[in-house]
């Protein structure tokens, strides 16, 4: 199998006012990718070979901002999809290109001297020949897809990041992502997989102790997802409907600054040993999150 891309990339910013900015930029790309199946003819298995190639797809972004005041901006911004993809259909052809558009809106805010930073975002996208999976082909192992048109993806993204007081770092996030097809089903494929969860929230703080416990640091963060949904196939089996119900993991951290360039840190990651799935595989397997562990770093500055 290979496969290439190549490109070149403009871009410029236009800034009227003080307070508005325009950025508009594009690509100009080619692809190509080959690959060739070799299978047992003694089975009756015949070889296969697919190709892709495709010159100057151009691509363009477009972007707008707009400052309110010193605290706050707004922002809206567009970029056309096109992304070439390796997935088969049942008599081995290569789907064509994922083809879409992508919008998002926001807010962007500044705090305490620019310390404290948060954001809120509005995205929607849409797009055509998403790759939904079908079956394996049990002789040759290969997975077979179709392609999906009109999937839309629409969601809000919510984030805090910085500094609430000296030595005290917060991180904070939320995300919810919707995707479904023209007939607002769920798609069971990749990238708009359905084993990817609708909601996510992440936090995490660290503190650096006061006094002469300076040299350390403690933290802990809290993430929680909730249940995603899988689908798997066979020609034995038929389908089968998977799901991993909602799920939270507890992570723990303490550093040590030894000196200006030497420190130790030891995390400890799903502190309570929570079971939980992290996706699906071929034939309806399915991956394992990672146990309880803990683990020691020394990083050195030069």
């Amino acid at each position: 199998r290979t496969q290439s891309q190549n490109g070149i990339y403009l871009a410029t910013r236009l800034r009227p006012t003080d307070d508005l900015s325009f950025i508009l930029s594009g690509r100009l790309s080619t692809f190509k990718y080959n690959e060739d199946y070799r299978y047992n003819a003694d089975a009756g298995q015949a070889d296969t070979h697919a190709s892709y190639k495709e010159h100057g797809v151009v691509t363009p972004y477009a972007g707008v901002v707009y400052d309110l005041n010193d605290t706050y901006s707004v922002y809206a911004s567009y970029t056309n999809i096109y992304q070439p993809q390796i997935y088969k259909d049942a008599s081995g052809k290569t789907l064509d290109p994922v083809e879409g558009d992508s919008y998002e809106t926001g807010l962007k805010a500044a705090y305490l001297e620019g310390r404290l930073n948060a954001s809120l975002a509005l995205f929607r996208i849409e797009q055509d020949n998403i790759a939904q999976y079908v079956t394996t082909d049990t002789n040759t192992g290969q997975d077979i897809y179709k392609p999906t048109s009109h999937a839309t993806t629409k969601g809000v993204e919510l984030e805090l990041a910085g500094e609430l007081a000296e030595g005290w770092n917060v991180s904070a996030g939320y995300t919810y992502a919707r995707t479904r097809d023209k007939d607002e089903q769920r798609i069971y494929g990749f990238p708009l997989a359905t084993t990817k969860p609708e909601h996510v929230v992440r936090t995490f703080t660290t503190y650096r102790l006061p006094g002469v416990l300076d040299p350390i640091t403690v933290g802990g963060g809290i993430s929680w997802q909730s249940a995603f949904y899988g689908q798997s196939s066979s020609p034995t089996e038929g389908a089968t409907s998977l799901k991993q119900g909602g799920y939270t993991l507890v992570d723990l951290m303490t550093r040590y600054q030894y000196d200006d360039h030497l420190s130790f840190t030891v995390n400890a990651n799903n502190v309570f040993d929570k079971r939980y799935l992290t996706g699906l595989g071929n034939f309806g397997t399915t991956f394992d999150g990672e146990p309880r562990n803990l683990q020691l770093t020394a990083k050195y500055n030069f």
